[in-house]
């Protein structure tokens, strides 16, 4: 995650993936859960536009689901 761009005084912070070229050197690196939690938050955490975190994160499902344990499939 990462401060606004300049002049975006909308947004609290931008949610990048590690590579992005936009990311800025500040902020930090979060799990998938984090970034999921923090887009769905109250905060105003935009996804970026350019990189589209949000095509690559994935919710943690629990284990008994993921193994068919809980009778259907994941």
């Amino acid at each position: 995650m990462a401060p606004p761009p300049q002049g975006d005084d909308w947004a609290d912070a931008y949610l990048h993936r590690p590579d992005c070229a936009q990311a800025q050197s500040l902020g930090g690196m979060v799990s998938d859960q984090e970034a999921l939690a923090a887009l769905a938050g109250a905060d105003v955490t935009v996804p970026c536009p350019v990189c589209r975190p949000g095509m690559v994160l994935k919710p943690k499902t629990p284990a008994a689901h993921r193994q068919g344990a809980c009778g259907r499939s994941p």
